[in-house]
């Protein structure tokens, strides 16, 4: 059995190569099971894996190889799947897609952090700021509640999460299409 790791486009094109029904897709969020389980049925799970939940679900499902699609900036789970196949002695392949960079645009800032972004925020005294963080990082940008449109998933936990971060319901952006 093959552990995908999933919920982006490139998890598709990992399916599509496999040209084999023996994988067991696992993707993080409420969003990626929303769009996974209608394509690959009985094939999905949502779980957020730790080192633990990792081992003994290899063991649990005979896992032989892992398969690593995630997000590029998923590195946490990306170092849990390697540690955790190296650990138990199977193969874990990187299929993450290179990260993109801009580096030739004028008036594009790369940061490292959000406490970064939001002390550019601060000093340049932007009028209207478009959020495309998600909904797990919103918090960080509260200050901006007046001068902020933010783009979340339409998901009933990420709306109060939008909605406890002083956030108005009515004047945020939700996009629904997916992209993968």
């Amino acid at each position: 059995m093959i552990l995908v790791l999933g919920g982006t486009s490139t998890t598709h094109k990992v399916i599509k190569e496999l040209n084999s029904n023996n994988y067991i897709i696992s993707v993080a969020t409420e969003y990626g099971m929303s769009q996974f389980e209608q394509r690959y049925l009985n094939k999905v799970i949502n779980i957020r894996f730790t080192p633990e939940t990792l081992t003994q679900f290899i063991k649990a499902n005979n896992i032989k190889q892992i398969i690593d699609s995630t997000h590029p900036h998923a590195v946490l789970i990306t170092k849990t799947a390697k540690e955790t196949a190296r650990s138990v002695g199977i193969e874990y392949i990187s299929q993450v897609r290179e990260i993109v960079t801009f580096d030739d645009y004028d008036n594009l800032y790369n940061f490292s952090d959000y406490n970064e972004v939001a002390e550019h925020l601060r000093s340049t005294g932007y009028k209207s700021i478009i959020i495309t963080t998600g909904g797990n990082n919103i918090n960080r940008f509260s200050e901006f509640i007046d001068c902020s449109y933010v783009r979340i998933l339409p998901f009933e936990k990420i709306y109060q999460g939008v909605h406890r971060c002083r956030f108005s319901l009515l004047t945020h952006y939700s996009n629904a299409r997916s992209f993968l």
